[in-house]
């Protein structure tokens, strides 16, 4: 499982910035552009919607898999 902080943290070094929130997800827009992602409020997420995530902002293949690793 991955902590959600750390996923933040990676999506907001991708120029995400925080846009509202609902009951159980929060939605990220990216600056200059009108992509957004949603992502689920848990504290924990699993490495498969991690995967989803990083894949559809843009994250290489080589930065996902050292995310995972560190």
């Amino acid at each position: 499982m991955i902590p959600r902080e750390r996923l933040l943290n990676l999506i907001r070094s991708e120029d995400y910035s925080f846009k509202r929130q609902t009951s159980r997800i929060d939605i990220y827009k990216k600056k200059g552009s009108t992509h957004r992602v949603t992502i689920m409020r848990q504290h924990e997420l699993s490495p498969e919607y991690v995967e989803r995530i990083l894949i559809s902002i843009g994250v290489s293949h080589e930065e996902i898999r050292k995310f995972f690793e560190s």
